[in-house]
């Protein structure tokens, strides 16, 4: 299994091959079976492909860091999130920000990329 999806509406455009969601909250899993959860206030999944886009306040809480974003991108076919909007990474004291970012969820891998900026705990551990 690879995600969990739920809403508070979906709306079908068969035409479009999309749905779109109305208070999505989503869990990915990894292939270690850790779980990856997402809330925002929009989103659209591909029916076809099951690639989705979530938009409007986007939340992914990781263990114990959260990542907030405008809009963030789900490709299946990679099982990958990514977003190429302005991010900021949230963990206890310490705060990253960066123009865009990939996180492989097989991987628990994160790349950060332009204008990566930050502020660091002296308890910070990176894992």
């Amino acid at each position: 299994k690879e995600w969990e999806l739920k809403a508070a509406s979906a709306t079908l455009l068969k035409d479009e091959d999309k749905a779109v969601l109305i208070d999505v909250s989503i869990i990915f899993f990894t292939k270690n079976n850790k779980k990856v959860r997402l809330t925002s206030k929009r989103g659209t999944l591909n029916t076809t492909t099951h690639d989705m886009v979530f938009s409007d306040n986007v939340i992914v809480k990781y263990e114990t860091s959260v990542l907030r974003t405008d809009k963030l991108h789900y490709n299946k076919k990679d099982h990958i999130i990514y977003s190429d909007t302005h991010v900021r990474l949230e963990k206890k004291d310490s705060v990253i920000e960066a123009d865009s970012m990939t996180t492989r969820l097989n991987d628990n891998m994160t790349i950060l990329k332009g204008h990566v900026r930050g502020n660091f705990s002296e308890n910070f551990k990176i894992q």
